[in-house]
């Protein structure tokens, strides 16, 4: 039987461009359809300009972000790879630890 656990390079690589690639163009679609200019342009928004060099430098640093996903996919291997259900604790990973129960103190977290 053929081993279906990924090694990490390859999962780094696909979760590196797929973050990459999703955290792009949602940024677009949230900078034009919910008024980030006007946000932005308010001294007091707490957000940087969209010339600065880290706002710049945002969708390439996703990278680095990319492999940080796939070093905690890659531990969990066993229980996301090679099961039916694998993409829906995936997701449900994501959800519950990047949106619901975060760090921070962002609307529609737990805080």
């Amino acid at each position: 039987m053929q081993e279906s656990q990924p090694r990490f390079v390859p999962l780094a690589a696909k979760s590196v461009v797929c973050h990459t690639i999703t955290y792009f163009l949602m940024g677009a679609l949230a900078y034009n359809f919910l008024h980030y200019a006007a946000t932005i342009n308010n001294p007091n928004s707490g957000m940087r300009p969209t010339t600065s060099t880290w706002v710049l430098l945002g969708p390439a640093l996703q990278i680095f972000r990319g492999i940080l996903f796939a070093s905690v996919f890659y531990l969990f291997r066993e229980q996301l790879f090679g099961r039916r259900d694998g993409w829906l604790r995936m997701a449900w990973m994501l959800i519950g630890i990047g949106i619901l129960g975060t760090f921070a103190a962002p609307p529609g977290s737990l805080e």
